[in-house]
């Protein structure tokens, strides 16, 4: 599989454009949508508008004066996808309703694949280099994306094949692991015009899927090619109801936090929505004792990480967490500058945290710290779990069973 490219093409003095497509549509191609996909189990979502995040273009666009002058008419004259900056994490995702009644009748399709297949899949959707697959499909833990790539359906296309044309029903997501394409735009009466050539690695299709729009370009192969598709109930349903459920399972998190015990329902909605995943591997330091610049707050999301203090007899590990939900630093919320009390490191099997930073944390709940604050005091340090005098040595690794301990002070 070589290197996956998505260039921009010639002017339309030089391209060689196919027959006109049945309708004409105007090209809306954001390079970033939002960095989350929200909705709610038994509503429907609204067609427009959708809240997204609007980066940089997919791909390096040609700089030579006539490539950038069919950009710049484009761009003037293209009619784009209305943009609300939000002002939390996650973003409405427009699609077709998502029902109780759909979610529970629906069943994921599984199409076999080999390993091989499996493996180069998982390496396309998971590319670091494209940001709107991260986006997309960046946050779906191993479970979910397993799901998605078992869910994808090979089509083979021939050369001179359109898999999609401008102005049709979107009805599939593709990623192309074989072959390549080039993409056309036709704009009124115009010829259409070739604005990108896209390759191994590349992906079209998502925007009608999730804004319900049509198709905004013609997708043509220049060369016999091997794509994989992922159809309009699954991207829907596994991608954006998956957002859902981890959302709910974020609010139960934070229920479980003293500190946060005074928070209403909506304040819970949208401190979940600031959490940030994050994965540190084995013996990897999250937290560090003393450390007066700390300014997130963790929640233990999976596998195991320990505290350690360290004094008089060097470093003692004083607690494990091991269970999901369990959680550490949230006095820094609440306390600039407050030193560390403990070394938080990832166990041997390296963990999965979800964590808060201190601006997040004040843009949303500000105007209750000074309740917070006074829940601080209610529940155990550290430094409660050892003994450093003469006569008592200090503790060896303290249980985590009693719920008190869930969370310490650091």
């Amino acid at each position: 599989m070589g290197n996956h490219f998505c260039s921009k093409g010639k002017p339309d003095s030089e391209a060689d454009p196919p027959p006109p497509p049945e309708s004409s549509q105007h090209l809306g191609v954001p390079s970033t949508l939002s960095d989350t996909v929200a909705a709610t189990a038994g509503t429907s979502l609204p067609p427009a508008p959708v809240t997204i995040e609007v980066g940089s273009p997919i791909s390096e666009r040609d700089s030579s004066p006539s490539a950038r002058g069919v950009v710049d008419d484009e761009e003037e004259e293209e009619h784009r996808i209305t943009v609300q900056k939000s002002a939390g994490r996650r973003a409405g995702v427009s699609a077709e309703a998502c029902t109780v009644e759909r979610m529970d009748s629906w069943r994921a399709p599984e199409y076999h694949k080999t390993a091989e297949e499996v493996q180069a899949i998982k390496s396309m959707l998971a590319s670091s280099e494209n940001d709107k697959r991260q986006i997309l499909f960046g946050h779906l833990r191993d479970r979910e994306m397993d799901k998605v790539i078992l869910a994808m359906r090979r089509k083979d296309v021939t050369e001179g094949e359109s898999v999609i044309r401008q102005g049709d029903f979107g009805d599939a997501f593709y990623i192309v692991e074989e072959g390549t394409f080039d993409i056309f735009v036709k704009r009124g009466d115009k010829e259409p015009v070739k604005v990108m050539e896209c390759g191994p690695g590349s992906s079209f299709g998502e925007l009608a899927l999730m804004y319900n729009a049509p198709r905004a370009a013609t997708v043509t192969a220049t060369s016999d090619a091997k794509l994989w598709g992922l159809d309009r109930d699954c991207f829907q349903l596994m991608v954006v109801t998956s957002e859902n459920t981890k959302k709910k399972e974020y609010e139960a998190f934070l229920e479980k936090v003293p500190i946060l015990a005074d928070l209403n329902k909506y304040e819970l909605s949208q401190l979940s929505d600031m959490l940030t995943s994050e994965v540190f591997e084995s013996g990897q330091v999250i937290v560090e004792q003393g450390d007066v610049s700390g300014d997130k707050f963790y929640i233990l999301e999976g596998g195991e990480c320990n505290a350690f203090m360290s004094g008089q007899e060097g470093e003692v590990e004083v607690k494990r967490y091991t269970t999901p939900g369990e959680y550490f630093g949230e006095i820094a919320l609440l306390k600039p500058g407050e030193p560390r009390k403990a070394t938080i490191k990832a166990g041997a099997a390296g963990c999965h945290v979800l964590s808060v930073g201190r601006e997040d944390f004040n843009r949303v709940l500000g105007p209750i710290t000074d309740v917070l604050r006074k829940n601080a005091s209610k529940y155990p340090s550290y430094k409660d779990f050892l003994t450093v005098d003469d006569d008592h040595p200090p503790a060896a690794a303290v249980d985590n069973t009693d719920d008190h301990l869930a969370g310490s002070r650091i």
